[in-house]
């Protein structure tokens, strides 16, 4: 083997498993991210299917009475005294 390819082994081996080390502690980082993620997602699209399930379930404003005056309408602050809250 030549002295120059001895001497570069020889400096890069013994950090060669600090290196492969550090390229699986941030595999698992990202790994554990991006299931951190997906979970997230999963409980965002499952609290999404709800809400439209509620959303669908529940009357809609084309059939409300027509004395009522439409919800767009009224400001803020009267929004409380027309609904009766």
């Amino acid at each position: 083997m030549n002295d120059l390819l001895a001497e570069i082994y020889s400096t890069i081996i013994p950090s060669a498993p600090y290196l492969i080390a550090a390229y699986a502690l941030l595999l698992l980082i990202f790994f554990g991210y991006a299931f951190s993620i997906m979970r997230n997602l999963k409980k965002a699209e499952t609290r999404l299917a709800f809400l439209e399930q509620t959303l669908a379930e529940r009357p809609l404003l084309d059939k409300m009475p027509a004395d009522r005056p439409p919800l767009d309408n009224i400001p803020a602050d009267e929004s409380r005294q027309a609904n009766g809250g």
